[in-house]
């Protein structure tokens, strides 16, 4: 159910004439002013936020759908190689492709490593507006 931000009213009363965003979901990583949590309109910063959510989950881990997330565990003792952020960017690739390719384009999708820890780092476009680009950097 959407959040309506600044309003009191009961939904059938919402005047959507007024210039006011819905607000879609809670915004990730969690923020908070004034005691509420942050949450998002239907943008870019929507997506990059459902799309940290999708890569920090395991698969099996959403009670409702299990088949939501990256198995990104399984990378977690292996051997930092070519090979295995290879394999680690096209899970990444599948399972955004398959939970948001009908909303985004990925302009770019990368992993670089320093000593111990792979980094992710993946660009973003909107497939409704291409200009609004965003870029998300996260580990595994």
């Amino acid at each position: 159910m959407p959040i309506f931000k600044n309003y009191t009213g009961s939904i059938e009363d919402y005047d959507r004439s007024l210039d006011t965003p819905i607000q879609l979901n809670i915004s990730y990583p969690f923020q908070s002013k004034y005691d509420v949590l942050d949450s998002n309109t239907i943008t870019i910063k929507n997506v990059k936020s459902n799309i940290l959510t999708l890569l920090h989950t395991e698969k099996g881990e959403r009670r409702m759908d299990p088949g939501f997330g990256v198995s990104l565990k399984k990378y977690l003792f292996e051997q930092i190689t070519e090979s295995t952020k290879k394999f680690i960017v096209a899970d990444v690739r599948t399972e955004i492709n398959k939970w948001f390719g009908n909303e985004i384009n990925i302009d770019s999708l990368e992993a670089s490593n320093d000593e111990n820890t792979i980094y992710l780092t993946i660009q973003i476009s909107l497939k409704t507006n291409p200009d609004e680009q965003e870029t998300i950097s996260t580990w595994v």
